[in-house]
C-alpha cells in the first residue's frame, strides 16, 4: 500500500525532479499530494501527483497549516516535504501536529531565525560578526561613529532581500525610522557588523551526522549587491589551503547545529587577515543556478539528496568528479520590456556545461526581488583559473538583453 506524501510548495515541480528528469518521489511507493500557489500549479504535470490543491503558500502560513491538517483527516500523511526556505517552519509545524517523522519546529528554528542562528554559532565558539536586535540599535552607535559599516537584515530573511548597509548615524536612524513607518517591529530585524573580505558559499550533504559531500564557491562580487542588476558569478575554490580552512569551519557548523541528515547551504567570509567568519546556514539546496552548477561540475544531485533525507531514506551519492575549475554565472533582470535578447544557440561551446535563457522578446522585467532572480543562467568549466575567468567574461560580453 502506498504511503501518503504531502508536498507544500511555492517554487514549482522542477525542484522535485532528479537531474535526469524523473520525480524524486516514486509513485509506486507514495501517493503524492501537492499544495502550491496558483502561479506554480501549472508547472506540475499529472504524472507527478495524485492530488493537487491551490493555497497562498507565499503569504498564508497559518491557513496553510490548518488546510494541511484538514487534508490529513482523510489522507493521513506519512511524510511532509518542503524544499523552499520559507516553508521549512510550516512543514515542521505540520509534522509536529500530525506526529510524523522529520524535522520539527525546534530542529528548524535555528536555520530560519538569524538571531537564534547567531546565538547557536556563538555558543559553539564559531567566529561570527557582532549582532544586535534592531530594537537595540543605540548600542551600535559606537560602530558607525568610527565610520565602520553595519548591515541590517530581517531575522527570517533569505536571498539577500530587504538588506541595508549603513556607515553613519543618520543612515542608521533613517533605516530604523523607515522600518517602523512600514508598521514593522524592530525586533524582526538584526544588525551585524559588516565583514570586509571575500564571500563564499558551501553546499553540503550530510548523512548520519557526517559530511559526505561539500563544495565551496567564491563569489566574484558580494551577493548583497544583486539590486544593481549586474551579472553575478562564483567560482569553485581551487586553492587547497583556502578550501581546507572553509571546510573545517563548515564541519563545525554541522556539529553546532546538530545536523544529522540533509542538505545545507552555508555562507562564510574570509577576512584579509585570514579569519573564516560564519555568515549563515540554510537547511536546503542553494538557490538559483547553484544546484545545477554542482550537478554539471561535480555530478552530485542535491535536489535528490534533499528529497531522500526528508523521506527518511539513506542518502547515497553517485561518484562525483573532482573538477577544480568551474563556476556559475547569472544575469539579473532590470526594469524594462525586452526588445532584443540573446539566443541560446550563441552559447554552444563545449565549456559551457549548462545554459538557459528564461525570457523572450516582449517580456516585461522588474528589478530583482532576491539573489536567485535571473533572466539567464550559465555553468562554465575550464582547465585553469585564468581561463575560467576569461570564459566567464566572454559570456558576460556576449549576452545581451535590451
Amino acid at each position: 500500500m502506498r504511503k501518503n506524501l504531502l508536498i507544500i510548495d511555492r517554487s514549482g515541480m522542477t525542484h522535485y525532479l532528479r537531474k535526469e528528469g524523473c520525480s524524486a518521489f516514486d509513485r509506486s511507493l507514495y501517493r503524492v499530494v501537492v499544495i502550491t500557489n496558483a502561479t506554480k500549479a501549472y508547472s506540475f504535470n499529472t504524472q507527478f501527483y495524485d492530488d493537487i490543491y491551490i493555497w497562498d503558500t507565499d503569504n498564508d502560513e497559518s491557513g496553510l497549516i490548518d488546510f494541511a491538517m484538514q487534508l490529513h483527516q482523510t489522507t493521513p500523511f506519512a511524510r511532509v516535504i518542503a524544499f523552499s526556505e520559507r516553508l521549512l517552519l510550516p512543514a515542521a509545524q505540520i509534522r509536529q501536529l500530525i506526529g510524523c517523522e522529520g524535522d520539527r519546529y525546534n530542529d528548524v528554528i535555528g536555520f530560519r531565525d538569524k538571531h537564534a542562528m547567531h546565538r547557536i554559532a556563538k555558543e559553539f565558539s564559531l567566529k561570527v560578526p557582532n549582532q544586535w536586535l534592531a530594537s537595540e540599535y543605540q548600542n551600535c552607535l559606537p560602530v558607525v561613529e568610527k565610520h565602520l559599516k553595519l548591515i541590517i537584515k530581517p531575522r527570517s530573511g533569505m536571498g539577500s532581500r530587504g538588506i541595508w548597509i549603513v556607515d553613519n548615524k543618520s543612515m542608521l536612524h533613517q533605516v530604523m525610522a523607515d522600518i517602523q513607518s512600514q508598521g514593522e517591529d524592530l525586533d524582526h530585524y538584526v544588525i551585524e557588523t559588516y565583514i570586509e573580505g571575500s564571500v563564499f558559499h558551501v553546499d553540503s550533504v550530510i548523512a548520519n551526522g557526517n559530511v559526505i559531500f561539500e563544495v565551496a564557491f567564491e563569489y566574484l562580487t558580494p551577493p548583497v549587491q544583486f539590486t544593481d542588476s549586474k551579472p553575478r558569478a562564483a567560482m569553485l575554490v581551487s586553492d587547497p589551503q583556502t578550501a581546507q580552512a572553509i571546510y573545517s569551519e563548515n564541519q563545525q557548523v554541522v556539529v553546532a547545529f546538530d545536523i544529522k541528515n540533509g542538505v545545507t547551504h552555508t555562507e562564510f567570509f574570509l577576512t584579509p587577515s585570514g579569519d573564516v567568519i560564519f555568515g549563515e546556514v540554510a537547511k536546503r539546496v542553494g538557490g538559483g543556478v547553484i544546484s545545477e552548477a554542482i550537478y554539471q561540475l561535480m555530478g552530485v544531485d542535491l535536489n535528490n539528496a534533499l528529497a531522500q533525507s526528508q523521506l527518511g531514506n539513506e542518502i547515497t551519492l553517485s561518484h562525483h568528479s573532482e573538477l577544480h575549475y568551474g563556476g556559475w554565472l547569472k544575469f539579473h533582470p532590470r526594469p524594462m520590456t525586452i526588445n532584443k535578447i540573446s539566443d541560446i544557440s550563441e552559447f554552444s561551446e563545449d565549456w559551457i556545461k549548462y545554459a538557459i535563457i528564461k525570457k523572450k522578446v516582449g517580456d516585461p522585467l522588474s528589478a530583482p526581488y532576491m539573489t536567485g532572480d535571473s533572466i539567464a543562467d550559465f555553468v562554465i568549466a575550464a582547465p585553469n583559473e585564468p581561463l575560467l575567468r576569461s570564459r566567464i567574461n566572454s559570456v558576460i560580453n556576449t549576452f545581451y538583453c535590451e
